[in-house]
């Protein structure tokens, strides 16, 4: 029995990372489904992705001996010199198989080439075991030639055989090339900074992916913020922290916020000091504009809001957003009578349930829109039944 191990790296420009994973997956599917149509088996594969790479590695390929000069290969008999090369032929429709089945990502052009992918591509590289296979992918010819890190470790390196991946790049070009290995160490590595603090992090699924995709060798720091921002609204420092700087929130252990944040790097450096300042200083700047914002806001109630809500359209012939208010209160009504529920807490909550659109904060920030308005209705007294309801996701942040 013949055994192979094969190595397709595609080398590109930097890789959209909220569907890096979906992406690397696709091509690993695809992968499988071209392998089993040729009737090829394997031991194991393996996909790998980072910002910069797409690769798939298969181990132990085989291919059956049939006797001293023949092997058995896609149920058919076949000339010991000729195995190598049929076999390379078969490897080189599933990967173009593979390739062309990414339908469902938007595709870019670059340069002045008619060809399409996900983004440009800079580099591939095909082994079967130590040999190169020469062979043009999208308009791309295969070398060894792998990169490694922009910043730290052998920028370019020459691979030699399919074995040696990922390994190569982890020991010489400070790249950790398997997406699952990288989450595992920032997860552990996050947890370990804070060990000797009294905390718990916020490790946000969604956060932490798209950092797994953004970095190619994560290094863990952590921050610190003006405590004098923990008496304002807590849903926008959240959603400031995780949105626009990208840092994990830090609680203690009775859930609640601490003045503390973790940050992911890709770069090692001996001016991590620096670069925790800025971040420091960034977020200060914007968890400012929170508090003016707050403290502007409550300067009305949400019900002195609810006149503007004339100015804005909510959908073109229907009317504003003043009139789909009285609309749904009358709707409302009508239900609350049949279903005996009460009818005062239903109109109240229907008029001010669209009033926090005015807020500053809102128009900041769109997504915090409900949320934002059980903050000021519960700032002006309204019964905690009534905010609690102005809140989508139905959670109460305020003591």
């Amino acid at each position: 029995m013949i055994k192979f191990n094969f190595l397709i790296e595609i080398g590109t420009e930097d890789l959209p990372h909220k569907s890096l994973v979906l992406i690397a997956k696709s091509l690993f599917y695809n992968f499988i489904i071209e392998l089993n149509k040729y009737k090829i088996n394997y031991y194991k594969i393996n996909w790998f992705a980072t910002s910069r790479r797409l690769a798939i590695k298969i181990n132990n390929l085989n291919i059956l001996k049939f006797n001293k000069k023949k092997f058995l290969y896609n149920n058919s008999i076949i000339k010991k010199k000729s195995i190598i090369k049929l076999f390379k032929k078969k490897i080189i429709k599933i990967i173009n198989n593979s390739l062309n089945k990414l339908n469902n990502f938007k595709k870019m052009k670059w340069n002045n080439k008619k060809i399409l992918f996900i983004r440009p591509i800079r580099n591939i590289v095909i082994l079967l075991n130590n040999k190169l296979i020469p062979v043009s992918i999208l308009g791309i010819k295969s070398t060894r030639k792998i990169y490694g890190h922009h910043f730290m470790g052998i920028k370019k390196i020459l691979i030699k055989n399919a074995n040696d991946y990922p390994d190569i790049l982890f020991l010489k070009c400070k790249v950790i090339a398997n997406y699952n290995i990288r989450k595992s160490l920032i997860i552990k590595k996050s947890i370990f900074k804070i060990k000797k603090k009294i905390g718990i992090i916020d490790l946000d699924k969604k956060l932490l992916n798209e950092l797994t995709s953004l970095v190619e060798w994560p290094v863990i720091l952590i921050g610190n913020f003006k405590k004098q921002f923990l008496k304002y609204p807590l849903e926008p420092i959240i959603y400031i922290m995780k949105k626009y700087q990208k840092i994990f929130p830090i609680y203690n252990y009775k859930k609640i916020i601490l003045p503390k944040f973790i940050l992911i790097l890709n770069i090692k450096t001996i001016n991590s000091n620096i670069i925790i300042k800025d971040n420091e200083r960034l977020l200060n700047y914007r968890l400012k504009d929170i508090e003016n914002f707050f403290k502007k806001d409550c300067k009305k109630s949400l019900e002195n809001n609810l006149k503007k809500l004339k100015q804005i359209i909510f959908q073109e012939k229907i009317g504003t957003l003043y009139e789909k208010i009285f609309r749904i209160i009358i709707i409302s009504i009508l239900l609350s009578h049949i279903n005996k529920k009460n009818i005062n807490y239903s109109i109240r909550l229907n008029l001010i349930s669209k009033c926090d659109l005015i807020k500053n904060i809102v128009i900041e920030f769109p997504k915090l829109h409900g949320i934002i308005g059980m903050y000021y209705s519960h700032y002006y007294k309204e019964s905690e039944i009534i905010s609690i309801s102005l809140n989508k996701k139905k959670k109460k942040f305020f003591k």
